[in-house]
């Protein structure tokens, strides 16, 4: 599952769901930032940024 983030973000009316998205992908992955970076087509610094931020 490749998912485009920042295409995601782009298009979307409500980005902040998104990310939310993307940081219970990241625990369901036993916090692992490059796994959930990888399938979200991002750098590991806007996994850990957004994981910080929720």
């Amino acid at each position: 599952m490749n998912i485009e983030y920042h295409s995601l973000i782009k298009n979307h009316s409500k980005p902040e769901e998104i990310r939310l998205a993307m940081v219970k992908k990241y625990y369901e992955l036993n916090s692992n930032a490059s796994q959930t970076a990888k399938e979200w087509n991002t750098k590991r610094q806007t996994i850990r940024k957004w994981v910080w931020c929720y």
